[in-house]
């Protein structure tokens, strides 16, 4: 199926009206509230409308601290009026446009972060289906890019991935927060002269009253193994105790454990610790193994 010539001119105008999108945005780089700026023209829902001033956005109370709030614009006879909300809109492929839903006539623009109840971080427009801002990338570009941050230093700072993933770097803590799990590829973590990476394998089930030791295969090269740590729990899985501890002052260490190219051997010392009815549970995960490995 192909795309058609419009011929009618009034056919012209109107298609040519659907999506149109002018809206400028005061204040655009700095985290001073944030206004439609005067000059601003927008199509929603089939009708254009115009901004002859800098107008401000109602409602920006309702945008809970450390979260986007969207802008609305919420047609009335021929007059529209800009809104905050922190619901995230919908494309309408018939509108060509993001709305509150499908269904609805109002549209939405663009939006912040709001980091503090005065700041406003972050300030982008919709251009399509992606997203404008000081450093415009379209959606899908795969790029690696040195980032700065302007402004204060004493504020938190977020770098967005979509509407649920985001990075935060808490000024307060020194530190970067992922609100997704980090999935570290094949290439593992750079630790200064090698990348690691990391392993937790459940040991199952272990009767240590019963059997001095357990195989447990690791599936990994043992050259690459750089550190290895188990921990055992006991039946009621309440205690966590590491194999190769040892708890009481007179006590030699309750186990211990090797590593060859098929299994990490589990042994527990007899008459010891975990040589015990607390210890004795079946179709029950012992605990775990942790190894730290090279790639």
């Amino acid at each position: 199926m192909s795309g058609t010539q419009q011929v009618t001119v009034a056919t012209q105008i109107e298609q040519q009206r659907l999506r149109s999108n002018a809206i400028s945005l005061t204040e655009w780089t700095s985290t001073d509230p944030a206004q439609i700026a005067a000059g601003s023209k927008v199509e929603v829902g089939g009708s254009l409308y115009y901004f002859s001033s800098d107008d401000t956005i109602e409602d920006w109370a309702v945008i809970p601290n450390l979260s986007v709030g969207y802008i609305r614009l919420v047609p009335s006879g021929t007059t529209i009026t800009a809104y905050w909300g922190s619901a995230a809109p919908t494309f309408s492929d018939s509108k060509q446009g993001w709305y509150a839903s499908a269904a609805s006539n109002q549209r939405v623009v663009g939006g912040v972060y709001k980091s503090g109840a005065n700041s406003y971080e972050d300030k982008w427009l919709y251009s399509g289906r992606n997203k404008k801002d000081a450093s415009w990338i379209t959606e899908g570009a795969s790029l690696s890019i040195g980032i700065s941050f302007k402004g204060s230093a004493d504020i938190d700072r977020r770098i967005e991935f979509s509407e649920t993933s985001d990075i935060l770097w808490d000024q307060s803590e020194d530190e970067f927060n992922l609100n997704k799990p980090l999935n570290i590829n094949t290439g593992g973590i750079n630790a200064g002269t090698a990348n690691i990476a990391f392993k937790v394998i459940d040991i199952g089930d272990w009767d240590m009253d019963g059997d001095a030791n357990v195989n447990v295969a690791h599936g990994l090269d043992e050259t690459k193994m750089r550190s290895v740590d188990v921990v055992i729990r006991n039946d009621n899985g309440v205690l966590t105790y590491p194999l190769d501890g040892a708890f009481a002052a007179a006590d030699a260490v309750a186990g211990y454990y090797i590593w060859g190219s098929v299994n990490v051997t589990l042994n527990r010392r007899g008459s010891g610790w975990f040589d015990a009815t607390t210890f004795d549970a079946t179709s029950y995960n012992r605990g775990w193994i942790t190894i730290i490995y090279e790639v």
